[in-house]
C-alpha cells in the first residue's frame, strides 16, 4: 500500500470526521464516493470523531476516534 510504506504502520488522519448522524465529512467539504471500513465500523458515535486509516489493517481499513488525536496525517495536492 502506498500510505503504509512511507508511515511505517501506524494510524492516520486521512481529512474526514464521522458524525453522530452517521455521515462522513471531508475537510474541505468534497462529497465521500468511498471507504473501507475495519470489521465493526462505522458504530454509533455521540460526538464527532475523526476519520483514520490503520495502515496495517488490509487495504488500509478506516476507523473513526476520539479527536484530537495527535497521530500522523495525509494531504491531497492537485497535480500539475
Amino acid at each position: 500500500m502506498f500510505v503504509f510504506g512511507f508511515t511505517g504502520g501506524v494510524y492516520i488522519w486521512i481529512g474526514g470526521t464521522f458524525s453522530t448522524a452517521q455521515t462522513i465529512e471531508w475537510v474541505t467539504e468534497e462529497t465521500w464516493s468511498y471507504t473501507e471500513w475495519f470489521p465493526g465500523y462505522p458504530h454509533n458515535v455521540t460526538e464527532s470523531q475523526c476519520l483514520e486509516m490503520l495502515t496495517s489493517a488490509p487495504d488500509g481499513q478506516w476507523l473513526h476516534v476520539t479527536c484530537p488525536s495527535y497521530n500522523t496525517y495525509v494531504c491531497e495536492k492537485d497535480l500539475v
